[in-house]
């Protein structure tokens, strides 16, 4: 049996690669094989004939994957082309944004701290009606967190101890 952890190839700091080394390790003491591919180290293509992907590095296709990223489209290639994945695409797009993840954990009761989703908001887009985030803070005692919908390793969230530290996100 063999399989790839797949990671980020533009985040392949010794930090970012500890886990993938890990289950490398784990996955040899019970005789199996596992190579740690970069995500760009795959070409993922679609034709008229269906789903294709390939490593650059000429390994065959895996029995499995372990995917270690958040590349929704290569996960999803790799679903297409019959390779069992986890993470699947699924999961890492649902845990990805963070909006649908806590409304998928809210759907099934988890218990987790009251969370109010804020209107989307696009880079670059002036906020017109500023008041309406100071209206909802108000209903919050503080300090809280503010997460951006999308934000990994800690990126992203702000802890809020009063009013004025609001203007400043």
């Amino acid at each position: 049996m063999e399989g790839w952890v797949i990671y980020n190839g533009h985040m392949a700091s010794h930090a970012f690669l500890q886990f993938p080394k890990a289950i490398q390790q784990a996955a040899a003491q019970y005789d199996i094989s596992i190579e740690l591919v970069a995500n760009d180290a795959v070409v993922n293509s679609v034709d008229a004939n269906g789903h294709d992907i390939h490593a650059l590095n000429g390994l065959s296709k895996p029995s499995f994957v372990i995917f270690h990223d958040k590349d929704i489209a290569l996960a999803r290639q790799l679903e297409y082309a019959g390779i069992p994945v986890y993470n699947n695409a699924n999961c890492i797009e649902r845990c990805d944004n963070k909006v649908i993840m806590y409304q998928k954990l809210a759907e099934h009761h988890v218990t987790i701290p009251k969370t109010l989703i804020a209107p989307k908001v696009f880079t670059g887009a002036k906020l017109l009606h500023f008041e309406h985030y100071l209206q909802i803070a108000s209903s919050l005692n503080y300090p809280f967190v503010v997460k951006e919908g999308f934000g990994s390793f800690g990126e992203q969230v702000y802890l809020v101890h009063h009013e004025k530290s609001i203007w400043i996100l």
